[in-house]
């Protein structure tokens, strides 16, 4: 796929092979020639809407029923609920479990998201780089307004510039030092959540291809089937895991230092160890 998109002048974050979605896809007009006369497949559209409402489907059988002894699908969906509660309880902090939903939703469509390009012909929607950035954009917009409607606008601005307000008179030179050195970290966020995602996503998916078509041309060669690719979409899961948990822990963290009166010396930890973590974590 790469060597087609380059031969073409094309990026290679745009798709260049379909799934069997294209079906679907090709109607809808998400298929077309480009100017080189080359196919280019959007299908991971049909693929993320299809994750979404299935997402979306199982959230609202598994609470239709709220039995007092839960069993079933709404067993499970309790059992996830709980531990995301307490998940943003632990990183936010006191009362941090009213932001479950926004992270627990970030990291279940992120975490499907990443599963579907282990399934044979289709892709993963996070291999693509309008998806990844609308997931930070959406990470983004959501933190700036909890930020804002928690602080006010003028408390969120005295916040990104160091509370200048609680400041002794002579540190009248923190705001024009905080502000600015604040607001590239508020806008490097939607930039380092999009390319970090998209760089391990897409180029697992790359290297899980590469595979297969070597497991291809082996068995044309010996007629022996070897699943060369098969070591990595096992590895594949977890890494799925850890890429999902990674961006949501992130969103979490976000929110924790958006909140006023909040220490954060402990989310600015969590923060700082996992933007300098290794880039296949």
């Amino acid at each position: 796929m790469a060597e087609h998109a380059a031969h073409h002048g094309r990026s290679v974050f745009i798709g260049g092979s379909g799934t069997w979605l294209e079906i679907v896809s090709r109607p809808l007009g998400l298929c077309y020639k480009d100017k080189h006369g080359a196919w280019v497949h959007n299908d991971w559209l049909v693929v993320a809407f299809a994750v979404m409402i299935g997402i979306a489907v199982v959230g609202v059988v598994g609470s239709r029923r709220r039995d007092l002894v839960p069993r079933g699908l709404q067993n499970g969906v309790e059992w996830v609920i709980e531990i995301f509660r307490g998940f943003c309880r632990r990183i936010i902090g006191e009362g941090g479990e009213r932001y479950a939903p926004v992270v627990g939703t970030f990291f279940a469509i992120i975490f499907c998201f990443n599963l579907m390009g282990l399934v044979p012909g289709m892709i993963s929607p996070t291999a693509n780089t309008n998806a990844t950035l609308a997931l930070a954009l959406c990470a983004f917009v959501i933190t700036l307004y909890i930020g804002i409607r928690e602080n006010g606008i003028l408390g969120f601005i005295d916040h990104l510039a160091g509370s200048p307000s609680r400041q002794p008179w002579f540190m009248w030179w923190l705001p024009i030092l905080m502000l600015p050195i604040e607001l590239i970290s508020l806008l490097a966020r939607p930039v380092s959540l999009c390319f970090r995602l998209l760089g391990n996503i897409f180029g697992e998916d790359m290297v899980i291809h590469k595979l297969a078509q070597m497991a291809v041309n082996a068995f044309h060669a010996i007629y022996v089937p070897i699943p060369f690719q098969l070591p990595l979409m096992i590895f594949g899961m977890f890494t799925s895991f850890v890429q999902a948990l990674v961006f949501s822990t992130l969103v979490a963290i976000y929110i924790a230092l958006s909140l006023p009166h909040h220490d954060h010396e402990h989310a600015h930890g969590h923060e700082h160890a996992l933007e300098h973590a290794p880039a296949h974590s």
